[in-house]
């Protein structure tokens, strides 16, 4: 029994990488505005320790250097993939850490929406100079805020606001195609690397729900 343990092990530790990364790779191949899916492989990058989902970036964006609201609702949700598929698959009392650094990009676009961007209903504000560090000879000095403590307190409740629904958007995205979160998961075991155009043609092939549910699910971000 103490040879099979450490494998049980890390047979169980492969399958949550792998919910995970398939979170983020399903939400970015059926998010409209997603950046296009690259691979999803379990593989850990140079001194990681899990797999990974990679995009390649929205050629548009990059040459028009302009994001729009939509984009970042996308980033957002699509970021947000790891931490629900946890949510759907294993329950609330199972989530890992593994979401800290996808909770902390939500965190980052959130803001800049509400503080740089105006994407929010706080209005067409620039907000930025909260707290920011400014590098003054020798000596970091932090700006005071150039808004309220109750302008502050909005801020940061509409942050939680964003990261929340981005993941309760992702998780009602997940929910309807556990089965074919499933067989992905299943393949990404047995092959360890998925390509995108591969990845897609799984959803293609086996997704029976439209976009429709897509398209609506992100309205009222």
């Amino acid at each position: 029994m103490g040879l099979t343990a450490a494998p049980l092990q890390d047979n169980a530790k492969k399958r949550l990488i792998a919910y995970h990364e398939i979170g983020h790779a399903l939400l970015a191949t059926l998010l409209p505005k997603s950046d296009a899916l690259d691979k999803v492989t379990l593989l850990p990058r140079a001194g990681g320790v899990g797999g990974f989902a990679r995009t390649m970036p929205d050629e548009e964006v990059l040459d028009s250097g302009l994001i729009s609201k939509a984009y970042l609702e996308a980033r957002m949700v699509m970021a947000m993939g790891g931490r629900a598929a946890e949510l759907v698959v294993f329950g609330p009392s199972e989530i890992t850490q593994g979401a800290s650094s996808d909770l902390e990009m939500v965190s980052r676009i959130a803001r800049e929406m509400v503080t740089r961007y105006g994407f929010s209903p706080m209005g067409p504000l620039s907000l930025e100079g909260e707290g920011s560090e400014v590098f003054l000879g020798r000596d970091w000095l932090r700006s005071e805020p150039h808004h309220s403590q109750k302008t502050s307190n909005r801020i940061d409740a509409e942050v939680q606001r964003l990261a929340r629904h981005a993941l309760d958007q992702a998780v009602s995205l997940l929910e309807p195609r556990r089965d074919l979160m499933d067989e992905l998961v299943n393949l990404l075991i047995e092959r360890e690397t998925i390509e995108g155009p591969d990845f897609r043609a799984v959803v293609d092939r086996a997704s029976d729900l439209g976009k429709a549910d897509v398209e609506a699910a992100q309205v009222g971000l």
